[in-house]
C-alpha cells in the first residue's frame, strides 16, 4: 500500500456523470460500495469503500503488514450486505479503493522487478532483454484504464470527500429550485 499523505482522490468518473437524472447508471456492479474484507481465520476483517465506479479484487492483503508486504488475504465476503454509498466520507485511516495512476503504480513495480528479476524459479530477466524493458510493459498493464488500488484515507482525502458532498448537495438544491432566482414558485404567483 502506498502513501496517500500527498495523493489526492482520483475518480473514475465522478457519480454526476453517470446520473444526471439522479437515478444511478453505473457500469460495475460494486460502484460506490461498502464492502467487507475478511481473512479465512476471521483475524482480519475490514470494511472498504469503493470510491469510484470502477472494478474491486475479489482479494486484496489485509492493512496492518509491513510496508512493501502483502498482508494476509482477505477475501470478499457477504456480497449480499454490500451497501451502495456514493457519497460516503470514511474516517482517516480506512482504505478505499481508487483508479490505479502512475504514481501509486511506479513504486508498485518497482518492488515486483526487485522481487522477481532473479527470482530462482521464475526470473523475470528470461522474459524482459532489460529491467528497463520490464518497467515499460508492467507500466503499460498496471495502467490500463479502471484498475483497481487502495489508499489509506488522510485528512486531505477525506476534506476533498466533504467538498464532494456538499458540491452534490448544492447541485441538488439548484434542481430543486428549478434554477428560478430566489426559489420563486414556478407558478409565477407573487402575491
Amino acid at each position: 500500500m502506498e502513501d496517500s499523505t500527498k495523493r489526492p482522490l482520483k475518480q473514475s468518473k465522478p457519480l454526476e456523470e453517470h446520473a444526471p437524472d439522479g437515478r444511478p447508471k453505473l457500469l460495475h456492479r460494486e460502484a460506490f460500495m461498502l464492502m467487507i474484507y475478511r481473512s479465512e481465520d476471521g483475524r482480519h476483517v475490514e470494511t472498504l469503500w469503493n470510491s469510484r465506479d470502477g472494478v474491486t479484487p475479489f482479494i486484496i492483503g489485509a492493512k496492518d503488514a509491513p510496508a512493501g508486504q502483502l498482508g494476509a488475504p482477505m477475501q470478499h465476503v457477504h456480497w449480499g450486505a454490500d451497501t451502495f454509498a456514493p457519497y460516503h466520507v470514511p474516517n482517516i485511516g480506512d482504505r478505499v479503493f481508487v483508479d490505479l495512476d502512475r504514481a501509486l503504480a511506479e513504486p508498485m513495480v518497482e518492488r515486483q522487478i526487485e522481487d522477481w528479476w532473479e527470482h530462482p524459479d521464475y526470473p523475470m530477466q528470461e522474459t524482459f532483454e532489460s529491467k528497463d524493458a520490464a518497467r515499460a510493459a508492467l507500466l503499460e498493464e498496471c495502467l490500463k484504464e479502471g484498475a483497481p488500488a487502495t489508499i489509506i484515507v488522510t485528512a486531505e482525502v477525506q476534506r476533498q470527500l466533504y467538498d464532494r458532498v456538499a458540491d452534490h448537495e448544492r447541485k441538488l438544491m439548484e434542481r430543486a429550485r428549478g434554477n428560478r432566482p430566489n426559489g420563486m414558485p414556478p407558478s409565477g404567483r407573487h402575491g
